[in-house]
């Protein structure tokens, strides 16, 4: 199944940043709004990243419109958090998702705003380095994590009996 969500990963503050596109609105020629899936989507992310058993650092509303707001007042989530210690990932969307809606208004307003807006999750993923974001980003995508020894026939990458047959000398 495929869900229509606009991400990506990008390196930010010297860190791997999940950013998830705002949901709402229509572009030109499209059949529906823009990343309407945007709350399967937050589900599904933290979920494939505590498969990774990924950190989130912080997460925080990174949209244009407030992007002139300090980072503590965009704050959604202070970290560090371990995905592997979050038993439920439903609570974790609603923590997110509920404190978007007052980044950006003014003090005493009476009315909650968007709660779909850009934001960006800081990671520590391990076994994924800064020059990995695109890599990340096609693994979060598809399915689970290939196995270690898949990882070297994805990259292209020799495998050690290849390493071991290319030695001089070294025979079975």
């Amino acid at each position: 199944m495929e869900l229509n969500a606009d991400f990506g990963v990008e390196v930010d503050e010297g860190r791997l940043s999940l950013v998830l596109e705002s949901a709402g609105g229509r572009t030109a020629g499209a059949d529906r709004p823009r990343n309407d899936q945007y709350v399967p989507v937050l589900r599904l992310l933290p979920e494939r990243l505590r498969d990774r058993e990924a950190a989130l650092l912080s997460a925080l509303v990174a949209s244009a419109r407030v992007s002139a707001l300090s980072e503590d007042e965009r704050t959604l989530v202070k970290g560090p958090l371990k995905l592997a210690d979050v038993s439920d990932v439903e609570q974790l969307r609603l923590e997110i998702t509920s404190a978007q809606g007052r980044v950006g208004l003014p003090p005493g307003a009476r009315k909650e705003g968007n709660n779909r807006k850009r934001i960006r999750l800081r990671l520590d993923v391990p076994g994924y380095r800064l020059e990995d974001a695109a890599q990340l980003a096609a693994d979060l995508a598809g399915r689970r994590r290939e196995p270690v020894d898949q990882l070297a026939v994805s990259r292209e990458l020799p495998t050690a009996k290849e390493l071991l047959d290319a030695l001089p000398g070294v025979a079975d």
